[in-house]
């Protein structure tokens, strides 16, 4: 709390509360959805549990009708853009002289779940607005926040039918692990094909276990792949060779 008795919690998450709000009445979810909203764009909360906020929007949206779909879009647009200035509790106490070190807020965060949630309600309500969504997710790549840049990439993914800003290959090679798996499941949804010999020979020596576990997720529901099945089940982490075997 703070001198004016305002205080603020730290949520392990809102993702399940998405989840079942799918199924709550309507007007309980309505209620839900404006609660989210209230947190996700409010000044109060620190910027994580604002992101957490955004996400139970992205997980709700499906059940959402077009209406309350288009709302939610509105209101968090400012978000996904970055619009927002950091909260009284978003300031790291990490002077490398001060008593305490506290490192809690992760810059980008609540913008990252922004662009997620515009995401996956322009999936489920085609009509709320491709055109406003392609120019905030043509946003997202003008700033060097990684997980904003993977968070665009997936609504890539999330929406084929939006233009990408930028070549997905290219993202393919993106520094960034999170990038790069974002990317190959935007290729994928896109394409509906794995990419060519010569970006798969890279991804499947991927120095991230998690790219190569989302190649073979993709891997394995194509025909065709067995070269790259053959290259997993030679992988140096277990887990990978274990489901690449299971896939074979």
């Amino acid at each position: 709390g703070n001198a004016n008795g305002e205080s603020t919690g730290m949520p392990l998450g809102l993702g399940g509360d998405g989840i079942v709000a799918r199924h709550a009445t309507a007007e309980t979810r309505a209620a839900f959805v404006e609660r989210m909203l209230e947190v996700a764009t409010g000044d109060l909360d620190p910027e994580n549990t604002r992101a957490m906020a955004a996400d139970a929007i992205a997980w709700v949206a499906p059940a959402l009708m077009d209406d309350e779909a288009a709302e939610a879009f509105r209101r968090l647009v400012p978000m996904a853009l970055g619009q927002y200035p950091p909260t009284q509790w978003d300031a790291n106490q990490d002077h490398p002289l001060s008593t305490f070190i506290v490192r809690l807020h992760e810059p980008g965060a609540l913008r990252a779940a922004a662009l997620g949630a515009l995401g996956d309600l322009a999936a489920a309500h085609p009509t709320v607005g491709l055109g406003r969504l392609a120019e905030v997710v043509a946003r997202a790549f003008e700033v060097p926040n990684e997980r904003v840049i993977a968070a665009a990439v997936g609504v890539i993914a999330d929406v084929p039918s939006l233009a990408a800003p930028v070549p997905i290959e290219a993202a393919l090679a993106h520094p960034d692990a999170q990038v790069r798996r974002a990317a190959l499941r935007a290729y994928v949804a896109r394409a509906d094909a794995l990419p060519s010999d010569t970006i798969l020979q890279a991804l499947t020596h991927d120095p991230d276990v998690g790219v190569r576990v989302e190649l073979l997720k993709h891997a394995r529901e194509r025909p065709g792949t067995e070269s790259v099945l053959a290259a997993l089940r030679e992988d140096s982490d277990a887990y990978v060779r274990a489901l690449a075997l299971i896939a074979s």
